[in-house]
């Protein structure tokens, strides 16, 4: 699960980041897509973007 992979990183003091290359090459970057620290699947901390 990658909000397994998030703690992982968090604790070797990093930040998990989704980034989405398309064929145009644009290039988004997804931060807080992951699970809420309860474990609920169908809430997500805040999602952010950063189209490059």
């Amino acid at each position: 699960m990658l909000s397994t992979l998030r703690k992982y990183i968090e604790a070797l003091g990093g930040e998990l980041q989704l980034v989405v290359r398309f064929p145009n090459d644009q290039v988004i970057t997804l931060v807080g897509v992951f699970e809420s620290e309860e474990g609920d699947k169908n809430s997500s901390a805040p999602l952010v973007l950063a189209i490059e």
